[in-house]
Protein backbone atom coordinates (compact mmCIF):
# COMPACT_ATOMS: atom_id res chain seq x y z
CA UNK A 1 0.00 0.00 0.00
CA UNK A 2 1.45 3.69 -1.04
CA UNK A 3 1.87 6.09 2.26
CA UNK A 4 -0.02 8.82 1.97
CA UNK A 5 -0.78 11.90 4.02
CA UNK A 6 -3.89 13.52 5.55
CA UNK A 7 -3.39 17.32 6.17
CA UNK A 8 -5.59 18.85 8.33
CA UNK A 9 -5.96 22.01 9.82
CA UNK A 10 -8.01 25.27 9.62
CA UNK A 11 -8.45 26.73 5.86
CA UNK A 12 -9.81 29.49 4.33
CA UNK A 13 -11.03 30.17 0.40
CA UNK A 14 -8.61 31.66 -2.16
CA UNK A 15 -9.54 31.13 -6.03
CA UNK A 16 -12.35 28.50 -4.86
CA UNK A 17 -9.69 26.68 -3.22
CA UNK A 18 -9.25 25.12 0.63
CA UNK A 19 -5.66 26.89 1.68
CA UNK A 20 -4.32 25.53 5.13
CA UNK A 21 -3.20 28.17 7.08
CA UNK A 22 -1.82 25.56 10.30
CA UNK A 23 -1.40 22.17 8.62
CA UNK A 24 -0.21 19.02 10.78
CA UNK A 25 1.18 16.38 8.35
CA UNK A 26 -0.18 12.66 9.88
CA UNK A 27 1.81 10.07 8.31
CA UNK A 28 0.51 6.40 8.24
CA UNK A 29 2.23 3.98 10.42
CA UNK A 30 3.46 0.52 9.42
CA UNK A 31 1.24 -0.64 12.52
CA UNK A 32 -2.03 0.64 11.47
CA UNK A 33 -1.41 -0.33 8.07
CA UNK A 34 -1.04 -3.65 9.30
CA UNK A 35 -4.38 -3.62 11.18
CA UNK A 36 -6.22 -1.76 8.18
CA UNK A 37 -9.03 -3.87 6.58
CA UNK A 38 -8.00 -2.61 3.18
CA UNK A 39 -4.44 -3.53 3.00
CA UNK A 40 -5.53 -7.09 2.00
CA UNK A 41 -8.10 -5.25 -1.06
CA UNK A 42 -4.66 -3.83 -2.12
CA UNK A 43 -2.65 -6.79 -1.87
CA UNK A 44 -5.62 -8.29 -4.21
CA UNK A 45 -5.47 -5.25 -6.88
CA UNK A 46 -1.35 -5.89 -7.09
CA UNK A 47 -2.33 -9.64 -7.96
CA UNK A 48 -4.75 -8.51 -10.85
CA UNK A 49 -2.06 -6.22 -12.58
CA UNK A 50 -1.17 -7.74 -14.83
CA UNK A 51 -4.77 -8.13 -16.36
CA UNK A 52 -4.59 -4.33 -17.01
CA UNK A 53 -7.98 -3.12 -16.46
CA UNK A 54 -11.25 -5.45 -15.15
CA UNK A 55 -14.40 -6.00 -17.41
CA UNK A 56 -18.34 -5.01 -16.05
CA UNK A 57 -20.35 -7.33 -17.65
CA UNK A 58 -24.32 -7.11 -17.60
CA UNK A 59 -24.38 -10.85 -17.23
CA UNK A 60 -22.17 -10.51 -14.29
CA UNK A 61 -19.27 -12.47 -16.10
CA UNK A 62 -15.53 -11.09 -16.26
CA UNK A 63 -12.88 -10.88 -19.09
CA UNK A 64 -9.25 -10.25 -19.47
CA UNK A 65 -9.80 -9.61 -23.00
CA UNK A 66 -9.91 -5.51 -23.00
CA UNK A 67 -6.88 -4.81 -24.87
CA UNK A 68 -8.75 -6.52 -27.78
CA UNK A 69 -12.00 -4.64 -27.06
CA UNK A 70 -10.32 -0.94 -26.93
CA UNK A 71 -8.59 -1.42 -30.04
CA UNK A 72 -12.12 -1.82 -32.07
CA UNK A 73 -13.71 1.14 -30.02
CA UNK A 74 -13.19 4.70 -31.42
CA UNK A 75 -10.67 7.12 -29.82
CA UNK A 76 -13.61 9.60 -28.88
CA UNK A 77 -15.33 6.47 -26.94
CA UNK A 78 -12.37 6.14 -25.04
CA UNK A 79 -12.56 8.70 -21.72
CA UNK A 80 -9.48 9.25 -19.50
CA UNK A 81 -8.93 8.49 -16.02
CA UNK A 82 -7.41 11.55 -14.67
CA UNK A 83 -4.53 10.78 -12.26
CA UNK A 84 -5.32 10.37 -8.19
CA UNK A 85 -4.74 12.88 -5.61
CA UNK A 86 -1.76 11.64 -3.34
CA UNK A 87 -2.78 13.37 -0.59
CA UNK A 88 -5.90 15.28 1.09
CA UNK A 89 -6.20 18.76 2.57
CA UNK A 90 -9.65 19.34 4.83
CA UNK A 91 -10.12 21.26 7.45
CA UNK A 92 -11.13 19.77 10.94
CA UNK A 93 -14.50 20.63 9.97
CA UNK A 94 -15.51 18.04 7.44
CA UNK A 95 -19.31 19.24 7.03
CA UNK A 96 -17.24 22.32 5.60
CA UNK A 97 -15.43 20.01 3.46
CA UNK A 98 -17.63 17.91 1.68
CA UNK A 99 -20.14 20.49 0.80
CA UNK A 100 -16.72 22.32 -1.34
CA UNK A 101 -15.79 21.16 -4.39
CA UNK A 102 -12.01 19.34 -5.41
CA UNK A 103 -9.41 20.71 -6.80
CA UNK A 104 -9.28 20.29 -10.97
CA UNK A 105 -5.81 18.13 -11.32
CA UNK A 106 -7.17 14.57 -10.42
CA UNK A 107 -9.38 12.76 -9.37
CA UNK A 108 -10.26 11.61 -5.45
CA UNK A 109 -10.11 7.75 -5.03
CA UNK A 110 -12.30 6.92 -1.33
CA UNK A 111 -14.02 3.67 -0.61
CA UNK A 112 -17.94 2.80 0.82
CA UNK A 113 -17.85 -0.07 3.26
CA UNK A 114 -21.27 -1.42 4.02
CA UNK A 115 -21.87 -1.58 7.96
CA UNK A 116 -22.16 -5.22 9.09
CA UNK A 117 -25.76 -5.13 11.47
CA UNK A 118 -25.94 -6.76 14.42
CA UNK A 119 -29.41 -6.86 13.90
CA UNK A 120 -31.86 -7.70 11.07
CA UNK A 121 -33.89 -4.91 12.44
CA UNK A 122 -31.50 -2.47 12.49
CA UNK A 123 -31.16 -0.12 8.96
CA UNK A 124 -28.65 -0.65 6.45
CA UNK A 125 -24.84 1.58 7.14
CA UNK A 126 -22.82 2.60 4.72
CA UNK A 127 -19.58 4.59 5.96
CA UNK A 128 -17.40 6.94 2.90
CA UNK A 129 -13.65 6.84 3.79
CA UNK A 130 -10.68 8.83 2.25
CA UNK A 131 -6.83 7.55 2.47
CA UNK A 132 -8.71 5.29 5.77
CA UNK A 133 -10.44 8.04 7.22
CA UNK A 134 -13.65 7.87 7.88
CA UNK A 135 -15.68 11.15 6.21
CA UNK A 136 -19.56 9.89 6.42
CA UNK A 137 -21.86 7.88 7.62
CA UNK A 138 -25.04 6.71 5.54
CA UNK A 139 -28.82 5.49 6.78
CA UNK A 140 -31.30 4.22 5.00
CA UNK A 141 -35.20 4.61 6.01
CA UNK A 142 -37.08 2.84 4.01
CA UNK A 143 -40.74 1.96 5.35
CA UNK A 144 -44.67 2.47 4.04
CA UNK A 145 -43.95 6.36 4.92
CA UNK A 146 -40.59 7.00 4.79
CA UNK A 147 -37.87 6.53 1.52
CA UNK A 148 -35.23 8.63 2.70
CA UNK A 149 -31.40 8.16 3.46
CA UNK A 150 -29.56 10.44 6.69
CA UNK A 151 -26.45 10.87 5.73
CA UNK A 152 -23.97 11.95 8.94
CA UNK A 153 -20.45 12.81 10.02
CA UNK A 154 -18.36 9.87 11.05
CA UNK A 155 -17.88 9.59 14.31
CA UNK A 156 -20.48 12.52 15.35
CA UNK A 157 -24.28 13.54 15.71
CA UNK A 158 -23.66 16.26 12.67
CA UNK A 159 -26.25 15.92 10.33
CA UNK A 160 -24.45 16.42 6.34
CA UNK A 161 -27.48 15.49 3.98
CA UNK A 162 -29.82 13.33 2.56
CA UNK A 163 -31.82 12.26 -0.31
CA UNK A 164 -35.02 10.96 -0.82
CA UNK A 165 -36.34 8.78 -3.77
CA UNK A 166 -40.02 7.76 -5.13
CA UNK A 167 -42.03 5.14 -4.79
CA UNK A 168 -40.54 3.04 -7.87
CA UNK A 169 -36.48 3.67 -6.52
CA UNK A 170 -36.29 5.80 -10.10
CA UNK A 171 -36.34 9.31 -9.58
CA UNK A 172 -34.05 10.91 -6.38
CA UNK A 173 -33.17 14.37 -5.55
CA UNK A 174 -30.38 15.04 -3.12
CA UNK A 175 -30.68 17.86 -0.20
CA UNK A 176 -28.04 19.64 1.86
CA UNK A 177 -27.37 20.08 6.13
CA UNK A 178 -29.67 23.15 6.14
CA UNK A 179 -33.67 22.79 8.06
CA UNK A 180 -36.69 21.90 6.86
CA UNK A 181 -38.14 24.50 5.28
CA UNK A 182 -41.59 23.19 7.80
CA UNK A 183 -39.23 23.67 10.91
CA UNK A 184 -37.40 27.14 9.90
CA UNK A 185 -39.02 30.57 8.90
CA UNK A 186 -35.49 32.10 7.80
CA UNK A 187 -35.02 31.21 4.39
CA UNK A 188 -31.19 31.54 4.95
CA UNK A 189 -31.42 28.08 6.73
CA UNK A 190 -33.58 26.56 4.69
CA UNK A 191 -32.25 23.70 2.88
CA UNK A 192 -31.25 23.35 -0.71
CA UNK A 193 -31.49 21.30 -3.57
CA UNK A 194 -27.46 20.25 -4.28
CA UNK A 195 -28.54 17.35 -6.75
CA UNK A 196 -31.43 14.64 -8.77
CA UNK A 197 -30.95 11.04 -10.40
CA UNK A 198 -32.74 9.62 -12.52
CA UNK A 199 -33.02 5.79 -13.69
CA UNK A 200 -34.29 4.69 -16.85
CA UNK A 201 -33.78 1.05 -17.18
CA UNK A 202 -34.48 -0.35 -20.64
CA UNK A 203 -35.11 -4.04 -20.18
CA UNK A 204 -33.05 -7.04 -19.09
CA UNK A 205 -30.69 -6.69 -22.72
CA UNK A 206 -29.71 -3.27 -22.41
CA UNK A 207 -28.15 -1.12 -19.99
CA UNK A 208 -29.93 1.02 -18.04
CA UNK A 209 -29.66 4.85 -18.92
CA UNK A 210 -28.64 6.90 -15.66
CA UNK A 211 -28.66 10.95 -15.65
CA UNK A 212 -27.71 12.96 -12.69
CA UNK A 213 -28.44 16.70 -12.13
CA UNK A 214 -25.88 18.95 -10.50
CA UNK A 215 -25.83 22.75 -9.52
CA UNK A 216 -23.85 24.61 -12.36
CA UNK A 217 -20.22 25.99 -10.46
CA UNK A 218 -20.01 30.00 -10.44
CA UNK A 219 -16.39 31.28 -10.99
CA UNK A 220 -15.64 31.88 -7.57
CA UNK A 221 -16.72 27.81 -6.86
CA UNK A 222 -19.70 28.81 -5.56
CA UNK A 223 -22.46 26.18 -6.17
CA UNK A 224 -26.15 27.74 -7.76
CA UNK A 225 -28.57 27.74 -5.07
CA UNK A 226 -32.04 26.15 -5.27
CA UNK A 227 -34.56 25.33 -3.63
CA UNK A 228 -37.73 22.60 -3.16
CA UNK A 229 -40.90 23.70 -2.19
CA UNK A 230 -42.03 20.18 -2.40
CA UNK A 231 -40.52 17.01 -3.10
CA UNK A 232 -40.48 17.43 -7.13
CA UNK A 233 -38.00 14.82 -8.76
CA UNK A 234 -36.12 15.79 -11.93
CA UNK A 235 -38.04 14.68 -15.25
CA UNK A 236 -35.11 16.72 -17.16
CA UNK A 237 -32.16 18.93 -17.13
CA UNK A 238 -33.39 22.14 -14.56
CA UNK A 239 -31.78 25.58 -15.92
CA UNK A 240 -28.62 25.81 -13.89
CA UNK A 241 -27.80 22.48 -13.46
CA UNK A 242 -25.26 20.59 -15.37
CA UNK A 243 -26.07 16.97 -16.33
CA UNK A 244 -23.83 13.68 -16.35
CA UNK A 245 -24.67 10.67 -18.11
CA UNK A 246 -23.85 7.03 -17.49
CA UNK A 247 -21.18 5.65 -19.97
CA UNK A 248 -22.91 3.03 -21.90
CA UNK A 249 -21.08 -0.09 -22.14
CA UNK A 250 -20.23 -1.32 -25.67
CA UNK A 251 -21.44 -4.88 -27.01
CA UNK A 252 -18.51 -7.36 -27.15
CA UNK A 253 -19.13 -10.57 -29.84
CA UNK A 254 -16.11 -12.27 -27.75
CA UNK A 255 -17.87 -11.89 -24.40
CA UNK A 256 -21.37 -12.26 -26.09
CA UNK A 257 -22.19 -9.11 -23.58
CA UNK A 258 -21.75 -5.87 -22.80
CA UNK A 259 -18.70 -4.80 -21.47
CA UNK A 260 -16.77 -1.55 -20.00
CA UNK A 261 -13.10 -0.43 -18.74
CA UNK A 262 -13.02 0.03 -15.14
CA UNK A 263 -9.22 1.51 -15.21
CA UNK A 264 -8.80 -1.37 -12.13
CA UNK A 265 -10.75 0.08 -10.01
CA UNK A 266 -13.80 -2.64 -10.21
CA UNK A 267 -12.77 -6.16 -9.18
CA UNK A 268 -16.30 -7.87 -9.27
CA UNK A 269 -18.82 -7.62 -11.80
CA UNK A 270 -21.84 -6.01 -10.64
CA UNK A 271 -24.67 -4.13 -11.51
CA UNK A 272 -23.90 -1.61 -9.15
CA UNK A 273 -20.49 -0.30 -11.05
CA UNK A 274 -21.10 2.99 -12.77
CA UNK A 275 -19.02 5.56 -14.51
CA UNK A 276 -20.53 9.26 -14.87
CA UNK A 277 -19.06 11.18 -17.84
CA UNK A 278 -20.55 14.84 -19.94
CA UNK A 279 -21.02 15.18 -23.29
CA UNK A 280 -18.13 16.75 -24.89
CA UNK A 281 -16.02 15.84 -22.63
CA UNK A 282 -13.44 12.96 -22.43
CA UNK A 283 -12.99 12.61 -19.03
CA UNK A 284 -14.60 10.14 -16.58
CA UNK A 285 -16.26 12.44 -13.59
CA UNK A 286 -17.61 9.76 -11.59
CA UNK A 287 -16.83 5.74 -11.07
CA UNK A 288 -18.18 3.23 -8.79
CA UNK A 289 -16.56 -0.30 -8.61
CA UNK A 290 -17.19 -3.16 -6.35
CA UNK A 291 -14.03 -4.99 -5.06
CA UNK A 292 -16.08 -7.73 -2.94
CA UNK A 293 -18.98 -7.68 -0.99
CA UNK A 294 -19.93 -4.89 1.13
CA UNK A 295 -16.68 -2.75 -0.24
CA UNK A 296 -16.89 -0.53 -3.01
CA UNK A 297 -14.42 2.01 -5.25
CA UNK A 298 -15.88 5.76 -5.33
CA UNK A 299 -13.75 8.03 -7.67
CA UNK A 300 -14.81 11.65 -8.50
CA UNK A 301 -13.32 15.35 -9.76
CA UNK A 302 -14.44 18.49 -10.09
CA UNK A 303 -17.40 19.89 -10.24
CA UNK A 304 -18.38 16.80 -8.49
CA UNK A 305 -18.67 17.45 -4.35
CA UNK A 306 -17.83 14.79 -1.95
CA UNK A 307 -21.16 15.18 -0.22
CA UNK A 308 -22.83 14.76 -4.09
CA UNK A 309 -20.43 12.07 -4.58
CA UNK A 310 -21.87 9.83 -1.84
CA UNK A 311 -25.24 10.91 -2.61
CA UNK A 312 -24.80 9.34 -6.35
CA UNK A 313 -23.56 6.45 -5.05
CA UNK A 314 -26.63 5.52 -2.98
CA UNK A 315 -28.98 6.11 -5.07
CA UNK A 316 -27.09 3.75 -7.30
CA UNK A 317 -27.59 1.15 -4.09
CA UNK A 318 -31.12 1.94 -3.87
CA UNK A 319 -32.12 2.01 -7.77
CA UNK A 320 -30.17 -1.64 -8.00
CA UNK A 321 -31.11 -3.08 -5.25
CA UNK A 322 -34.07 -4.88 -7.07
CA UNK A 323 -31.55 -5.77 -10.39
Amino acid sequence: MNKSNILFGSSKQKNGLLIPQEEVSISKLESMEAESPLKEINQDQTKNEESENVLFSIKHELFENENKIGQNQDDQKCLIYPNPFKELRIPFDKIQFILQPLQRNGILQCQIRKITNQSPKENAKYELTMFDLPILIAEKFHTFFKRKIVIKQSGSNYFAGKLKWDNYGKNFIFLDNKVSPKKCSSINMQRLCIGGANYQKTGKKKPHKIRVYLPELNSNNEMYEYRLEKCKYFDGQPKNFQEFQNREPEYSPQAKSFVLPFYNRALIASSKNLQLCQQGKNQVFFLLGKIEKGLYNLDFQWPILPLQAFQIAMSCFVSRASD
